[in-house]
């Protein structure tokens, strides 16, 4: 209800009313096919897919108008199943998901058998980066590893995109685009500077938001700059209960007896057990597919030709970290 409504949307920064205003735009910027022309016809290349599913335990009476809600305006899918035949809703769920992310995650899901409901929200992205061909990877560079162990890796080479790169402090960061202009921001940190040092919320937000520098009006030059980068995959699967709790401030929701989810159903009291991540990220020379899956359990510019154009090059060559972003909305990190 008020309470435990206004707590979630003050974590976020957004009212009841501005979220469902914006729920048309966000559902467009997270459904969508890309295509490409041919002679006769249009073909698709990649997608970027947003699918909501909420799952109740059968026995139990929800709130008529909290299904409406749920399917009208947030367009969830909503089921039923046995959360006490704890094998049988595992795999149902996890089926479920596998089709929703196209195979990427595959994994056994974790079904607490005293839930009462569970949100789901599977994202799955698939992009390339040229249409007609990929990223090259004959450039060979010594790659450092968090561990100060060391391999030479044949890195893929990016097209020049506007900008400079960015000398933050202890760390580097500059970006690739694929097809369909999703931006991949890559962070990399000075040498002997670990990793999570720099990978910070901070520093992830800023990367988010950065506008690189394109021109210098004083000494009539214009940077062109392209990223030398690996191939990779990052993954992740675990519980951001305490994320939610210390960082964004979400606690209520977490707290038997203070949680108030009456709108769910007013006769037996519900809370939020715990919040899991699963997410696998894999970037190739061909391009990117990804999908991140969050389960919430609920229980009882073009260069001026008049400047001189610098080119660079950003060599991603030791332990990194990456931020994909479209219209500086941040999708993967």
């Amino acid at each position: 209800t008020s309470s435990t409504r206004d707590e979630l949307l003050k974590s976020i920064n957004v009212s009841h009313q501005e979220l469902i205003d914006n729920i048309p735009y966000l559902s467009n910027l997270l459904n969508t096919t890309f295509y490409y022309d041919t002679l006769s016809s249009q073909k698709p290349y990649g997608s970027i897919k947003l699918t909501n599913s909420v799952w109740f335990q059968e026995d139990i009476d929800i709130n008529q108008e909290l299904i409406n809600s749920l399917s009208s305006s947030f367009d969830s899918y909503l089921f039923k199943t046995d959360f006490y035949n704890e094998k049988y809703s595992q795999n149902v769920i996890q089926e479920f998901i596998r089709i929703q992310t196209n195979g990427i995650i595959d994994n056994p899901v974790d079904v607490d058998p005293t839930s009462l409901m569970l949100l789901i929200n599977n994202l799955y992205f698939k992009d390339c980066w040229d249409l007609n061909d990929g990223y090259l990877n004959n450039n060979r560079q010594l790659f450092i590893n968090e561990d100060k162990t060391t391999k030479y890796v044949d890195l893929l080479e990016g097209l020049y995109y506007p900008g400079k790169v960015y000398v933050g402090d202890k760390f580097k960061t500059f970006y690739t685009k694929t097809s369909a202009d999703y931006q991949l921001s890559f962070l990399v940190p000075d040498i002997d500077v670990p990793i999570f040092d720099v990978f910070t919320e901070q520093n992830i937000l800023e990367m988010a938001n950065r506008e690189y520098e394109r021109l210098n009006v004083e000494e009539k030059k214009s940077y062109m700059t392209n990223v030398l980068f690996p191939e990779f995959n990052a993954t992740f699967d675990a519980s951001v209960k305490t994320n939610f709790y210390n960082d964004l401030g979400i606690r209520k929701v977490f707290v038997p007896n203070i949680a108030d989810f009456s709108n769910i159903n007013e006769n037996i009291p519900l809370f939020v057990s715990d919040i899991n991540q699963k997410t696998s990220f894999n970037v190739n020379k061909t391009g990117i597919e990804g999908a991140s899956v969050s389960g919430v359990t609920v229980a009882p510019i073009s260069p001026v030709p008049e400047y001189e154009i610098i080119n660079d090059t950003f060599i991603v060559n030791r332990s990194f970290g990456f931020v994909l972003t479209k219209d500086k909305n941040i999708l993967f990190f």
